[in-house]
């Protein structure tokens, strides 16, 4: 019997880690309540979980496809591809930016932080009070971002009370649940 190498079966693995993210954050905004101008979904959720389990390649390549397939016209968005580039479209963009920089600290700043909640530097994986604080720093780029360009259509102030506010503690209770459930199911390993 033929063995294969671990080498061989690495590109097929990452191509299915994006296809997995892809799926985990088309399902995250199939999942919604609808709020106006912004949508109460768990993309944000997908976001997380892609982060504290990726590499920042794939989980940036996980994002950007999802977002490509909603611009060509596939229905993997909580609304219509039209979001992407009217009052919303800076939620997606911080999406972009919040998985790349959360996935970064999980892989390479992972020692710092460990060290910061007095965990061994030499554990690879966040904390879970590590990976709430990166899980925070990035639903706040999220909805800086959003905020930004939302203020765009309907002023600042409109925009915080619409698509800030009502998400902030909705957000935080997101984060710790996901780091909660990354460590308690060790699915840190899953995408690396």
């Amino acid at each position: 019997m033929l063995a294969i190498r671990s080498n061989d079966t690495f590109p097929l693995r990452q191509i299915l880690t994006v296809i997995i993210g892809v799926c985990v954050m088309i399902l995250g905004s199939k999942l919604k309540v609808p709020m106006t101008p912004v949508p109460f979904t768990f993309q944000t959720v997908g976001v997380l979980l892609i982060a504290l389990t990726c590499s920042p390649a794939k989980a940036f390549l996980s994002v950007l496809v999802w977002i490509s397939l909603g611009a060509c016209g596939f229905s993997v968005f909580a609304g219509n591809a039209g979001m992407i580039m009217g009052p919303t479209a800076g939620y997606f963009g911080g999406m972009l930016v919040a998985v790349t920089l959360m996935s970064a600290c999980q892989c390479y700043i992972a020692p710092f932080f460990n060290r910061l909640f007095s965990k061994k530097e030499s554990e690879e994986f966040l904390t879970v009070p590590a990976s709430i604080l990166v899980g925070c720093l990035g639903s706040m780029i999220i909805l800086s971002l959003g905020w930004l360009n939302l203020s765009q259509y309907i002023g600042s102030v409109q925009a915080w009370h619409l698509g800030v506010a009502p998400f902030l503690f909705l957000e935080l209770c997101k984060v710790i649940g996901v780091a909660m459930a990354v460590d308690t199911l060790q699915w840190q390993k899953i995408g690396r």
